[in-house]
């Protein structure tokens, strides 16, 4: 049949046999882009708890180093902002990596892992430029540390799942490895 088809048909015109599944494909559309916007928003979802982990980690590293070792000045107070941060990174690499871009049972490469570490390398950069400048115009000296680390977590978090969803793990979005 698919000989025939192949005869029959003309320059530039369609098939009658590829004609319903265009049909089909066109009607189907909108509900595949549903999809794909619902899973980008699940996807969303799963990140920003896994965020919310992170900020655990790196935020009890960071008040582990600033009451425990008296880390309340700078330039001490932002090496323990950024020893929680690359706390947090690491845990987000494990957790992101297996749940909320579903790599679970793949072998992380070099060059999977490089990325994550590109973007979690400017991410910092990020992060630290928010708590610096977020901690210079802080009004509430009592509050000074917390509402930087906030502000860097935020700026930080905002980064990270755009390039780590588009760039790092693009095959959770396209079935390329």
């Amino acid at each position: 049949m698919a000989a025939r088809s192949a005869s029959l048909r003309k320059p530039g015109r369609v098939s009658v046999t590829t004609r319903p599944a265009r049909r089909v494909a066109a009607l189907a559309q909108p509900l595949t882009d549903a999809l794909a916007a619902r899973r980008v928003w699940a996807q969303a979802l799963v990140f920003l708890a896994v965020g919310v982990g992170n900020s655990l980690v790196g935020a009890g590293v960071f008040a582990l180093l600033v009451a425990a070792l008296g880390w309340h000045e700078q330039p001490l107070a932002s090496l323990a902002s950024s020893i929680g941060f690359i706390a947090g990174s690491v845990h987000s690499y494990a957790w992101n990596s297996r749940v909320t871009f579903r790599r679970a049972g793949r072998r992380d490469s070099a060059g999977l892992v490089g990325k994550f570490v590109s973007v979690a390398a400017v991410s910092f950069a990020v992060a630290a430029a928010a708590f610096a400048a977020t901690e210079a115009a802080w009004p509430h000296e009592p509050t000074r540390l917390a509402g930087a680390e906030g502000a860097a977590v935020l700026a930080a978090g905002l980064w990270n799942f755009s390039l780590i969803r588009q760039w790092v793990f693009a095959h959770a979005r396209t079935g390329r490895r």
